[in-house]
């Protein structure tokens, strides 16, 4: 089985404070386990991106300033559908498999 999801995220204290997402990727037929964290900013580069050269499913938007704990759940369930869907879609898996950090891309053409 080949799973991409984001089961949680979390808020960085820093100068200026921002969330991350946790990105945990399976890839049973490599044994591979990854767990990974990107912010909003790096997904939302990611699908200006992909949107270049594939049509994209709806990207969830971004509100400034807001962490109400219902917009960010959102958000959260907004971004794994966009990445599970972009995974399943063979052409972008490349663009996909680079921004989750995972060596040797090649590897994963036949899989879905």
């Amino acid at each position: 089985m080949n799973e991409i999801n984001i089961s949680s995220y979390r808020l960085v204290q820093d100068t200026k404070p921002y969330f991350v997402y946790k990105i945990e990727i399976i890839i049973d037929d490599l044994g591979l386990h990854k767990t990974i964290e990107r912010r909003y900013s790096a997904f939302h580069s990611l699908h200006r991106e992909l949107r270049k050269h594939f049509r994209t499913p709806p990207f969830p938007p971004k509100r400034v300033r807001c962490s109400q704990l219902k917009v960010l759940e959102q958000r959260r369930q907004g971004l794994e559908r966009y990445l599970q869907e972009m995974f399943q879609f063979g052409p972008s898996r490349g663009h996909l498999i680079s921004f989750l950090g995972i060596p040797s891309p090649s590897v994963f053409i036949g899989l879905v």
